[in-house]
């Protein structure tokens, strides 16, 4: 389809149709839309009809920033798919290229009904209630445009008029940043699942494409021969419709050099919309630490950090040994730095962050973070290499304490074998709560052996202390252990108040509570969000399986006050290869929780197909296959 450019309104080679047919009087008999295939004499044999289609371009490709519209247009050699539910039909244009309504011809049975599919391709069928076809991985990059003659839309008819939606959306990229001196010759896109390649069409709703496991998932964005992507314009891609959490891209430059990156929020892409990505063709030379004393906010997780608000920071630039902290400080640690963080001193907020965005520093603990109570403080440790030996934050005052994040860490925890352990975080006196912990995008090792709490309150806090936690926030993470497993493990034992718990899209591997009352033990909890998780354990569950456990359970078949009263658990994933253990996700089932108040409540879904396709002990990889993308830490 051409490009034309409307006021308030640019106009693009998307071929995506709103149809209408005039059918030829060929034909004179009535259909009812079979086909008799038995009877091969002249008399009876059914003939396909001359046909043609009026069709009218879809609503335009819409995105909330005003301008940004993408209309479309028929241009020459467009050809549309007709399905007469015998076999899929040709039919090309024959008029209104340029325009917004154009007319095709071609051939098809008598019907009544019709399906129609832009764009015509030869391998697109329809069986049992759906259309199937296949979007291109590797498309050509056009400035202020997309490839042509590739955009899904469909639809059907049972009369003289035919309309189609659009199927798939579109990505607007730009790319910034490029070297002097060199040109940027295509980009590359890869997610946790699939952006191009087969997808299907449930002709019940038109609503949107939906890809099938096992095809292309990548995407490759190429510039035209001697017209290479320049910065200050904007290209279109076509994917699929879906929330890609990992959309990771490659920019590839003249010289054979690339630059790769996971992009650093969610991109949701819906049916005939627009979500702008803006790429980088290189590394920012100067690091997060230029940009804070630049005067730009630093955003990790969902906080801000800039030097108007936190004041000066500091630059590790060497292997440094911290031994005392300010009261409230902010480091950045350059790559191929080593920072070991052993502060004796008491402080009120610390902030670690790892310098580079796309390599993570080291840091090694030598010493509890002792942190100060008070609802002001806060540490935050970012985008770390993070070997705890044994320490962990721990509070040494009174008081309900702000907020603890380890955001896009990889943790290596101790490796002592003696005792019980806290990983990340112990509390140890009734008086010292917190008001938000928050782990997102890590990869934790556990390691095997001893008793390990990742939370941990002290025995001696008693059970009518109130609440310990007002909300934990486990997201995106990875938690493991060795081969062997640990099956003495718990996120955090039966001591804790916690008022809201969010566990979204983590991975469970190799981790069990053998001996222990659940993976998770509390004294209560009252909201919770249980969601795309997935639990991996084949060989060392070792008897029942329960996931959330009160510290006192009451009678089984009854509800039990300490349970959640609100929340959410749904779309979790369970594989426990052929130990056959029973599960639950509350002990004494759902019978236990007051599910009034629940908008989801649904067990974990068991599979005995094994859902990772990529398990690496050896450096904490752990992928779901195709099928299974939607469940785990999304990477």
């Amino acid at each position: 389809m051409k490009s034309k450019v409307l006021t308030h309104i640019l106009c693009t080679s998307l071929a995506a149709a709103c149809c209408m047919f005039a059918v030829s009087c060929e034909k004179a008999a009535e259909s009812d839309g079979t086909t008799d295939k038995t009877d091969d004499s002249d008399d009876d044999k059914e003939e396909k009809i001359g046909m043609v289609f009026v069709a009218d371009s879809p609503e335009p490709f819409s995105q909330s920033i005003p301008g940004s519209t993408i209309a479309v247009l028929w241009s020459e050699n467009d050809a549309l798919s007709i399905f007469d539910k015998t076999g899929n039909n040709r039919f090309t244009i024959t008029s209104g290229a340029g325009q917004n309504e154009g007319n095709f011809a071609g051939e098809a049975y008598e019907a009544a009904e019709y399906l129609a599919l832009y764009p015509y391709s030869e391998d697109a069928v329809y069986s049992d209630g759906y259309i199937f076809s296949s979007l291109p991985a590797e498309q050509t990059a056009i400035a202020g445009s997309f490839d042509t003659m590739l955009n899904p839309a469909a639809g059907s008819s049972t009369d003289n008029e035919l309309s189609l939606r659009n199927m798939a959306g579109l990505i607007a990229l730009s790319v910034g940043n490029i070297p002097d001196g060199k040109t940027v010759q295509s980009v590359t896109f890869e997610a946790e699942k699939n952006l191009t390649g087969d997808y299907k069409i449930d002709i019940a709703t038109f609503s949107a494409a939906e890809g099938i496991s096992g095809s292309a998932s990548g995407l490759t964005v190429r510039a035209p021969e001697d017209e290479p992507l320049a910065e200050g314009n904007t290209y279109y891609a076509v994917v699929l419709p879906g929330t890609y959490y990992s959309l990771r891209y490659t920019v590839i430059l003249d010289d054979g050099t690339s630059y790769s990156q996971t992009y650093r929020e969610t991109v949701t892409v819906g049916a005939g919309s627009i979500s702008p990505v803006a790429l980088s063709a290189a590394q920012k030379t100067e690091g997060l630490y230029a940009r804070y004393i630049g005067g730009e906010e630093i955003s990790i997780g969902d906080r801000t950090y800039s030097q108007e608000k936190n004041g000066s920071a500091v630059l590790i630039s060497e292997n440094t040994v911290l031994d005392k902290v300010p009261a409230s400080g902010i480091y950045f640690v350059d790559p191929d730095a080593t920072l070991s963080c052993s502060p004796a001193n008491t402080f009120l907020s610390l902030v670690v962050i790892g310098n580079d965005p796309g390599r993570k520093s080291t840091v090694e603990l030598g010493h509890n973070l002792q942190y100060n109570g008070s609802p002001d403080g806060f540490i935050c440790l970012y985008n770390l290499n993070l070997k705890t030996n044994g320490f962990m934050p721990q509070a040494y005052g009174d008081g309900a304490y702000g907020y603890i994040g380890f955001i896009d860490c990889d943790i290596e925890t101790s490796t002592d074998n003696t005792g019980a352990a806290a990983l990340l975080l112990s509390k140890t006196n009734i008086n010292r709560d917190h008001d938000e912990f928050v782990l997102d995008g890590c990869n934790i090792h556990i390691q095997p052996g001893a008793k390990r709490f990742l939370l941990s309150n002290s025995a001696n806090i008693s059970s009518d202390s109130g609440e310990d936690f007002r909300k934990i926030v486990f997201r995106n993470n990875i938690f493991w252990s060795d081969e062997t497993a640990n099956t003495s493990f718990k996120f955090f034992n039966e001591f804790a108040g916690i008022e809201e718990f969010i566990f979204e899209r983590n991975t469970i591997v190799n981790l069990f509570s053998f001996n222990l009352s659940g993976l998770f033990s509390y004294r209560y909890i009252h909201k919770i969000s249980i969601e795309d998780n997935l639990y991996w354990n084949p060989e060392n569950v070792l008897q029942y399986l329960g996931f959330f456990y009160p510290q006192d359970p009451g009678p089984a078949g009854s509800v039990h006050p300490s349970n959640p009263t609100e929340g959410s658990c749904r779309h979790n994933l369970l594989y426990q290869g052929n130990c056959g253990q029973n599960t639950a996700v509350f002990v004494n089932g759902w019978t236990a929780v007051n599910i009034a108040g629940w908008t989801a409540h649904e067990d974990f879904t068991g599979t005995d197909e094994n859902p990772l396709s990529v398990t690496d002990f050896t450096n904490g990889v752990f992928t779901p296959s195709d099928q299974y993308s939607g469940y785990g830490a999304q990477r």
